[in-house]
Protein backbone atom coordinates (compact mmCIF):
# COMPACT_ATOMS: atom_id res chain seq x y z
CA UNK A 1 0.00 0.00 0.00
CA UNK A 2 1.10 3.57 -0.65
CA UNK A 3 0.72 6.62 1.59
CA UNK A 4 -2.93 7.21 0.61
CA UNK A 5 -4.11 3.72 1.56
CA UNK A 6 -4.47 2.50 -2.05
CA UNK A 7 -3.04 -0.84 -3.07
CA UNK A 8 -0.31 -0.67 -5.67
CA UNK A 9 -1.60 -1.15 -9.22
CA UNK A 10 -5.16 -0.08 -8.33
CA UNK A 11 -6.72 3.24 -9.28
CA UNK A 12 -7.93 5.23 -6.28
CA UNK A 13 -11.68 5.75 -6.02
CA UNK A 14 -12.70 9.30 -6.84
CA UNK A 15 -15.60 10.74 -4.89
CA UNK A 16 -17.59 13.32 -6.80
CA UNK A 17 -18.77 16.41 -4.99
CA UNK A 18 -22.28 17.75 -5.44
CA UNK A 19 -22.81 21.43 -5.91
CA UNK A 20 -26.28 22.76 -5.25
CA UNK A 21 -27.01 26.41 -5.89
CA UNK A 22 -30.32 28.15 -5.52
CA UNK A 23 -30.20 30.43 -8.55
CA UNK A 24 -33.51 32.07 -7.70
CA UNK A 25 -31.86 33.79 -4.75
CA UNK A 26 -29.17 35.40 -6.91
CA UNK A 27 -30.73 36.21 -10.28
CA UNK A 28 -33.09 39.05 -11.02
CA UNK A 29 -35.57 37.73 -13.60
CA UNK A 30 -35.21 40.98 -15.59
CA UNK A 31 -31.43 40.72 -15.62
CA UNK A 32 -29.02 40.37 -17.38
CA UNK A 33 -30.67 41.84 -20.51
CA UNK A 34 -32.45 45.11 -19.76
CA UNK A 35 -32.80 46.73 -23.18
CA UNK A 36 -32.31 45.73 -26.80
CA UNK A 37 -32.50 48.65 -29.22
CA UNK A 38 -32.36 48.43 -33.02
CA UNK A 39 -31.48 51.30 -35.33
CA UNK A 40 -30.44 51.75 -38.92
CA UNK A 41 -27.17 53.55 -39.57
CA UNK A 42 -25.52 55.17 -42.58
CA UNK A 43 -21.98 56.26 -43.29
CA UNK A 44 -21.42 59.93 -42.45
CA UNK A 45 -17.88 61.19 -42.03
CA UNK A 46 -16.69 57.59 -41.94
CA UNK A 47 -16.22 56.27 -45.47
CA UNK A 48 -16.36 52.49 -44.92
CA UNK A 49 -16.43 49.81 -42.20
CA UNK A 50 -12.64 49.93 -41.78
CA UNK A 51 -12.88 53.67 -41.16
CA UNK A 52 -15.69 53.10 -38.63
CA UNK A 53 -13.58 50.41 -36.93
CA UNK A 54 -10.58 52.74 -36.74
CA UNK A 55 -12.70 55.53 -35.22
CA UNK A 56 -14.43 53.14 -32.78
CA UNK A 57 -11.06 51.82 -31.59
CA UNK A 58 -10.35 55.22 -30.00
CA UNK A 59 -13.24 54.74 -27.54
CA UNK A 60 -14.25 51.05 -27.53
CA UNK A 61 -12.99 47.50 -27.51
CA UNK A 62 -13.80 46.36 -31.06
CA UNK A 63 -14.05 42.91 -32.65
CA UNK A 64 -14.80 42.10 -36.28
CA UNK A 65 -16.10 38.50 -36.14
CA UNK A 66 -16.83 38.55 -39.87
CA UNK A 67 -16.39 41.13 -42.65
CA UNK A 68 -18.90 43.95 -42.31
CA UNK A 69 -19.85 43.15 -38.68
CA UNK A 70 -18.40 45.01 -35.71
CA UNK A 71 -19.05 44.10 -32.08
CA UNK A 72 -17.93 46.68 -29.56
CA UNK A 73 -18.19 47.73 -25.93
CA UNK A 74 -16.76 50.55 -23.82
CA UNK A 75 -14.03 49.82 -21.31
CA UNK A 76 -15.96 51.83 -18.72
CA UNK A 77 -19.31 50.07 -19.26
CA UNK A 78 -18.73 46.60 -20.73
CA UNK A 79 -22.36 45.79 -19.84
CA UNK A 80 -23.49 47.70 -22.94
CA UNK A 81 -22.70 45.83 -26.15
CA UNK A 82 -23.18 47.06 -29.71
CA UNK A 83 -23.45 44.92 -32.83
CA UNK A 84 -23.10 46.87 -36.08
CA UNK A 85 -23.74 45.07 -39.37
CA UNK A 86 -23.28 46.56 -42.82
CA UNK A 87 -26.26 45.60 -45.01
CA UNK A 88 -25.52 47.69 -48.12
CA UNK A 89 -23.07 50.28 -49.46
CA UNK A 90 -24.82 53.09 -47.53
CA UNK A 91 -24.93 51.48 -44.08
CA UNK A 92 -26.78 48.82 -42.13
CA UNK A 93 -28.22 47.89 -38.76
CA UNK A 94 -27.08 48.73 -35.23
CA UNK A 95 -28.19 46.64 -32.26
CA UNK A 96 -27.52 47.82 -28.72
CA UNK A 97 -27.77 45.32 -25.86
CA UNK A 98 -27.83 46.79 -22.34
CA UNK A 99 -27.16 44.54 -19.36
CA UNK A 100 -26.64 47.31 -16.80
CA UNK A 101 -29.46 47.47 -14.24
CA UNK A 102 -28.97 51.19 -13.66
CA UNK A 103 -28.84 52.45 -17.25
CA UNK A 104 -32.09 54.02 -18.41
CA UNK A 105 -33.25 54.27 -22.01
CA UNK A 106 -32.56 58.01 -21.82
CA UNK A 107 -28.93 57.33 -20.82
CA UNK A 108 -28.57 54.84 -23.69
CA UNK A 109 -29.90 57.40 -26.18
CA UNK A 110 -27.36 59.93 -24.89
CA UNK A 111 -24.67 57.33 -25.55
CA UNK A 112 -25.94 56.83 -29.10
CA UNK A 113 -25.66 60.57 -29.71
CA UNK A 114 -22.01 60.42 -28.57
CA UNK A 115 -21.44 57.43 -30.84
CA UNK A 116 -22.88 59.31 -33.80
CA UNK A 117 -20.79 62.40 -33.11
CA UNK A 118 -17.45 60.63 -32.55
CA UNK A 119 -17.55 57.70 -34.96
CA UNK A 120 -18.75 59.37 -38.16
CA UNK A 121 -22.03 57.52 -38.75
CA UNK A 122 -25.63 58.68 -38.88
CA UNK A 123 -28.08 56.75 -36.71
CA UNK A 124 -31.63 56.55 -38.01
CA UNK A 125 -34.90 55.05 -36.94
CA UNK A 126 -37.26 54.69 -34.04
CA UNK A 127 -37.52 52.12 -31.28
CA UNK A 128 -40.60 52.02 -29.04
CA UNK A 129 -41.32 55.69 -29.66
CA UNK A 130 -37.83 56.94 -28.82
CA UNK A 131 -36.13 58.93 -31.56
CA UNK A 132 -32.63 60.29 -31.53
CA UNK A 133 -32.68 64.07 -31.29
CA UNK A 134 -31.31 65.81 -34.33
Amino acid sequence: MDDEGVEEGRTPEIKHAELRINLDARIDRNFPIRHVLFYDWEFGLARDVEDVKRRLSKYFYVLEPKPGTLVFTAPVKPTVIFVMTQKNERGGELMLINMDKYYSTKKLLEGLSMLRANVGIEIKGVWKGFRLEE
